[in-house]
């Protein structure tokens, strides 16, 4: 295989992930998404706060324990550990709602039998009113480490 055949096979297999990412800015479920998965990577609690500032809906946001959100963030990326950026797997997606799978980051995107522990399923539901936001604290956003019950999906 010469080089420019390795470039087109290249390009083709980044064009596949690409396709199922979710990364347009005028797509709430997609920034969500995004400032989820940075947030996640960054790993502090700086960019945790700075994340719940950013996606609580200002209604949510004023009522929440600020603290204990901060701890579950902390909790999924603790136990988890950093994310690869792409999506594995998309589950569902609705106007307002998005359901995907993410992979730890030294996993392979190519790798169709990865161990469930290895995979993330975050849920995201919007604010119907003000997409860029979550709908509600800690429930719009749950996150799980993938069972043998969700694996047969």
């Amino acid at each position: 295989m010469d080089q420019l055949e390795k470039a087109i096979l290249i390009l083709i297999i980044v064009s596949s992930f690409s396709s199922s990412s979710c990364y347009s800015q005028s797509d709430g479920k997609c920034y969500l998404l995004e400032k989820f998965i940075t947030m996640h990577n960054t790993a502090t609690e700086e960019a945790i706060v700075q994340f719940i500032k950013d996606t609580y809906h200002p209604e949510v946001y004023k009522n929440i324990n600020l603290s204990k959100h901060v701890a579950f963030y902390e909790h999924i990326i603790n136990d988890f550990g950093q994310l690869n950026t792409i999506i594995y797997k998309k589950v569902e997606e609705t106007s307002i709602k998005l359901i995907v799978h993410l992979i730890k980051i030294e996993e392979s995107l190519l790798n169709k039998n990865i161990d469930p522990a290895n995979i993330l399923v975050v849920e995201i539901d919007t604010h119907v009113k003000s997409p860029n936001y979550l709908s509600r604290g800690l429930g719009a956003l749950v996150c799980s480490i993938r069972n043998d019950r969700q694996s047969s999906n």
